[in-house]
Parts: structure tokens; sequence; C-alpha cells
């Protein structure tokens, strides 16, 4: 047997030589301390509207089932729903894959309560989702700005399709200012992704973009070496921005009907999943 083996009389005769009873300094003894009587009383007093997370309402998705803080279901679309159930009843959300729900509490909690950051862009997209379908305007508005610059360093037409799908119209105009100002002309499967209309509206942004430089006398100093100087680039980027800003199909989302098609599924790839790139 080793030596951190007992038998169990011998843990009893362990545990009763120690003494709940403390002598202070003078050598007074005083009374034995009682943990449940302490936080019995921590907790008699008003509870804090904001910051007693007691309340909590258990929410089932597909196989899983989360506790989710009142304040967050009080503050979604689920606010009079909650108050049709009873005793230990579970509240039921449709259509929403558990994963994501993970990831939208994960997000939740890292803004309110832990300030971690380091998610996938595919978490941060997925907490946009549940966000967006349960109306959480606080946490909508959190996500899409958390990974606006992240999707600024992907490929502009991963950055377009993410848009699309998730349905953030904040999220074009720096991807069509890219495609805008890069010297290579869109390809005939670009063309095909983006749609006859949308690739007409680039067609007359980039012509525009040319027009303007050579007005103002910028061609050389924008396209006559291989790399810009920092203010040549923050020039050419202002110029395209305003070139696309002037084709209202760059800077709408298209409807769900425009999102359906061969060229588009043809190109469906999965979206990124590094946590370097946010």
């Amino acid at each position: 047997m080793s030596q951190l083996d007992f038998s169990e009389g011998e843990h009893l005769d362990a545990m009763s030589s120690i003494s709940t009873t403390w002598t202070d300094s003078t050598g007074t003894a005083s009374p034995p301390l009682n943990p449940a009587a302490s936080l019995q009383n921590s907790t008699e007093g008003k509870k804090h509207p904001t910051f007693y997370f007691s309340d909590f309402i258990n929410v089932q998705v597909e196989h899983m089932v989360y506790s989710f803080p009142s304040a967050l279901i009080n503050s979604s679309n689920l606010k009079e729903t909650v108050k049709g159930l009873r005793g230990n009843e579970y509240l039921s959300l449709e259509g929403i894959p558990h994963h994501e729900v993970q990831a939208f509490l994960d997000v939740a909690d890292a803004r309110l309560v832990s300030g971690d950051q380091h998610f996938t862009f595919q978490q941060w997209a997925s907490a946009l989702s549940v966000a967006n379908h349960l109306q959480v305007a606080e946490i909508s508005t959190y996500v899409a700005k958390s990974i606006e610059d992240g999707l600024n360093r992907l490929d502009p037409f991963d950055c377009i399709q993410a848009a699309e799908i998730y349905r953030v119209q904040d999220w074009l105009l720096q991807p069509f200012r890219r495609i805008c100002e890069r010297r290579d002309p869109l390809s005939p499967s670009e063309m095909l992704l983006l749609g006859l209309d949308r690739a007409g509206a680039m067609a007359r942004a980039r012509e525009n973009l040319m027009r303007t430089i050579y007005s103002k006398g910028l061609f050389n100093a924008l396209y006559g070496s291989s790399e810009l100087s920092p203010s040549a680039q923050t020039t050419l980027a202002s110029n395209a921005l305003q070139a696309v800003k002037g084709e209202s199909l760059l800077c709408q989302l298209p409807s769900e009907q425009q999102l359906t098609g061969g060229a588009r599924d043809d190109h469906q790839k999965d979206l990124p999943q590094s946590r370097d790139v946010f």
C-alpha cells in the first residue's frame, strides 16, 4: 500500500484531530468557522440588477442544453417567449447549429467578462449569425466591428462572399475598393462570381478611377513603379474608394434571390479558420 493510501477508519481518525476552532495571538479561542453561514449572510442584501448572475435560462439547441444569462435573453427576440416557461422547462431554438450557439456565447462572454478576442473567423461569423437571428443588436454590432479589420487582410472576393452570407453591408466597400485599385482587370471567373451587373459596375468604377488619376496628373506616380510609397498608396485608395461609392451596386447587398446560381455555388469555399488573421 502506498504511503498516501488510508483506510476509512484511518481517514476518520486523521480528520478527528483537525479542529475548526482557532486561537489568536493572545491565546483566546475563537468560535468555529462556518462558511455556509457566511455565504448565507453575504447574499441577504439587495441583488444588483446587473452584476448578480443568479438568473439563467436553459436553452436547448439540437442535442445540447445551454444556460443563457437572462439579461442576454431579455435583450433578444426571445424575451416574450420565456415568459411562458414553467419550472425547469427548456427553451428550444430551432434552425441554429449548436456549434454556432457555442461561438455566440463565447463571444458574448469575451465582450462582457474575459476580454479574450482570439477567435477564428468562423467563430466570429457564427456568433454574428446567431446574434442576427436572435436580434441582439449589441452583440451584432460588436462582432461586425471586431472582424472588419481582419476581413481587409483576406482575399477581397472572400470578403464579399462573407458580407453576402452574413448580410453585413459595411463589409463591401473595402474589398471592392481593393479590386478597383489593382492593376489586373477582372478575370472571366471573377466576372461570373460578381454577376453581370456588378462586373459592369466595377468596370465603370475602374474607368472613373483612371480618368480621375489622369486628370490629376497622378498616373506615373501611382502606376509608374512596381512599389508604391505609403503616401501614393493612400492617394490611390482614397480615389478608388470614391469611384466605388459612385456605383450603387457595389455599395449594397444583393437580394437573397440574386445570390443563388451555379457560378456562386461552384465558387463556394471554406471561409478562413486561422486565428492569425483575426
